[in-house]
């Protein structure tokens, strides 16, 4: 999210939160990211996966990792999250937090500096715009926080995915994390705004053990 919508965001400069997957036993890794609200084009790329030349492959002998950005941009947001959730109750599905996926927590704990009305209204689709509609509200007609109150309990399943999300996964041969990490910093206290936003990371000469 480059347009300013996060930057200095909650949360920058705390440690990021990290898990320890295990890949042993599966026969692919695959690895799907910026989903961005297209839950049509993500279901048919994982019927892909299991047709053709790949018709012999099994779900559940692959493990699944989506590593940021679910949500927001497309034309199904909350249908792209619902089908991420529903995916990762299967012990072979993991998911991590990109910088789209940590709006909720902006528009909560920094409410003076960021609107969530001003972010409907400019951003079109996204999530938020998603809950208001399957609720039948008009957000142009609320306040930030009645539009915080009225989605807070109804989508706290949502919001609780959310924010347990980890910034890294570490497998016995990857590193996953939606933007970059620090290579001069063990995985257990990388910074999370690292993690997810990392303009330069493409460019930056940095070395680590795994990819």
């Amino acid at each position: 999210m480059e347009d300013g919508w996060s930057s200095g965001f909650p949360g920058s400069g705390i440690i990021a939160r990290y898990s320890r997957v295990s890949a042993v036993g599966y026969r692919r890794a695959i690895v799907i990211s910026d989903i961005h609200g297209n839950c049509d084009v993500l279901d048919r790329l994982i019927k892909k996966l299991y047709s053709g030349p790949y018709a012999g492959c099994r779900f559940e002998d692959d493990i699944f990792f989506f590593i940021g950005d679910i949500s927001d941009k497309g034309a199904q947001n909350l249908r792209a999250m619902r089908y991420v959730m529903e995916l990762c109750k299967r012990p072979n599905c993991h998911a991590l937090q990109g910088n789209w996926d940590v709006l909720w927590e902006i528009f909560t704990e920094a409410r003076e500096k960021y609107s969530i009305k001003n972010y409907i209204s400019v951003q079109g689709r996204c999530i938020f715009g998603d809950m208001c509609d399957e609720l039948g509200l008009n957000p142009s007609a609320m306040t930030d926080d009645d539009i915080i109150a009225a989605l807070e309990s109804p989508y706290s399943d949502v919001f609780e995915f959310l924010s347990s999300m980890p910034h890294i996964i570490e497998t016995e041969d990857f590193i996953m994390v939606h933007a970059g990490i620090e290579d001069d910093k063990p995985l257990h206290r990388q910074n999370k705004d690292f993690c997810m936003r990392r303009g330069m990371f493409a460019t930056e000469k940095r070395r680590f053990d795994k990819l």
